[in-house]
């Protein structure tokens, strides 16, 4: 994990070693134990997304510092 604080932006940064695994919104059914953290981190941040890495991926969320 890895924060970032610019004068205008905070970011959140994971990365993990699975690449051939990319996040996507989805919605998720009432008995569905996954499938609602990109929702609620796309109603959070004022950006997100997803950069590949050599190995893996790094899901971002951006959030604008006020």
């Amino acid at each position: 994990m890895r924060l970032t604080l610019t004068a205008t932006v905070l970011r959140i940064a994971v990365s993990d070693p699975r690449g051939e695994r990319l996040p996507g919104l989805r919605e998720a059914d009432a008995d569905d134990c996954y499938g609602r953290g990109l929702q609620i981190v796309a109603r959070l941040a004022d950006n997100w997304g997803v950069e590949p890495r050599a190995i893996g991926k790094t899901v971002f969320a951006e959030l604008t510092v006020r």
